[in-house]
């Protein structure tokens, strides 16, 4: 009989067990902080189990137990992020004052604005301290992730998720 790949034999009922164990598992350690991404966090580890497949362990504890470790890094780096998100602005952002947004309440927007520019600002206005200092030093400064990054004395990673999730924000209530 022919030795076979994991991956081509093993059945979906048994890989569906194995994601209900996973989400169940980090849903109960991570769920609190992690909400609605846990689903997000099972579905990495096992797009990370299948593009490594070869150097995972054919029996279903040595996949559990990749895809588990895969699952807890995953959850870990973003209840970081989630975390760095929540931090006030950084010392070094607050002392150089060189943008009217590190201020603890924006200006008001101009008497003239229209209706559509109002309402954005009022989105931008409820976004919290740092994603609005990065959103305004990326879109309307015209800055760098990486030169962002530098002067908050953040890593450009978390300055690009940062972004990405702000402009997510503003779109998602946009279109609301």
């Amino acid at each position: 009989m022919p030795n076979f790949p994991w991956w081509t034999t093993i059945s979906t009922a048994a890989l569906l067990a194995l994601r209900r164990r996973l989400v169940a598992h980090v849903r109960a350690e991570f769920g609190d902080v992690l909400g609605t991404e846990v689903e997000d966090v099972v579905q990495h580890a096992f797009v990370v189990l299948f593009r490594r497949r070869t150097r995972v362990s054919a029996d279903e504890d040595g996949l559990y137990r990749y895809l588990d470790t895969v699952a807890r890094n995953a959850a870990r780096d973003r209840v970081k992020a989630i975390k760095q998100r929540q931090k006030p602005l950084p010392e070094a952002a607050l002392r150089r004052g060189q943008h009217a947004l590190r201020g603890a309440v924006p200006a008001p927007p101009p008497e003239e604005a229209a209706q559509e520019n109002e309402k954005i600002w009022e989105i931008f206005c409820a976004l919290g301290d740092l994603d609005r200092l990065i959103l305004w030093c990326h879109v309307v400064e015209g800055q760098s992730i990486r030169a962002i990054a530098r002067e908050l004395d953040l890593n450009w990673h978390d300055v690009a998720g940062i972004i990405e999730g702000a402009l997510r924000a503003v779109r998602k209530k946009l279109t609301s």
